[in-house]
């Protein structure tokens, strides 16, 4: 009889225990981080489902730069200032006749999408490509935000595989933005 009440009550703390652990991992996974840019002009947010890193500052000026090995996904930044009021829809029509001269078997290439992104300006456009780093195609997402200050350059990257699961994350991480 003492048995069977030690061990009926062993086996609920341990549901409950168990539910507890689960309820934490759940809750942490719910948590975006957010992150400021290296020149500290602006910060994102990834949502807490992301597993990634942070590279360390390259030559390639960068002001954020993330990536998630498992998933094959990349974000990177740059930010320029604004010296002089440019047409930022021009600018953006530009670098996509260039797509074709800077990377290999650029295809599906979007049109451009204005967008508002904490009252700014913004224009997304999209493509896939060929990189032969990975032997596979990437997904790539563009997007220009223009500022009273400044212009920001998000280029979020995934592998074609995880379109599916990444499209929606980059929109939040795109709507996350603000400028500091």
């Amino acid at each position: 009889m003492n048995f069977k009440k030690t061990l009926y009550i062993s086996i609920i703390i341990i549901l409950i225990l168990g539910v507890l652990f689960t309820g934490y991992y759940l809750y942490k996974k719910s948590i975006p981080t957010t992150l400021n840019a290296l020149d500290t002009s602006f910060s994102i947010q990834i949502p807490g489902k992301i597993n990634f890193k942070v590279k360390e500052p390259s030559s390639l000026d960068y002001k954020l730069d993330i990536y998630s090995i498992k998933d094959e996904m990349f974000i990177n930044t740059s930010v320029y200032d604004k010296k002089y009021d440019i047409d930022m829809f021009e600018a953006v029509e530009k670098e996509i006749l260039l797509l074709s001269d800077t990377l290999e078997n650029v295809r599906y290439v979007s049109t451009i999408e204005e967008l508002s992104i904490n009252s700014f300006l913004a224009y997304k456009y999209s493509y896939v490509y060929y990189d032969n780093s990975y032997e596979n195609d990437i997904y790539a997402e563009i997007v220009w935000i223009k500022t009273d200050k400044k212009i920001y350059i998000l280029d979020l990257e995934v592998i074609t595989k995880n379109i599916g699961k990444y499209k929606p994350i980059f929109n939040d991480i795109t709507n996350s933005f603000i400028e500091l």
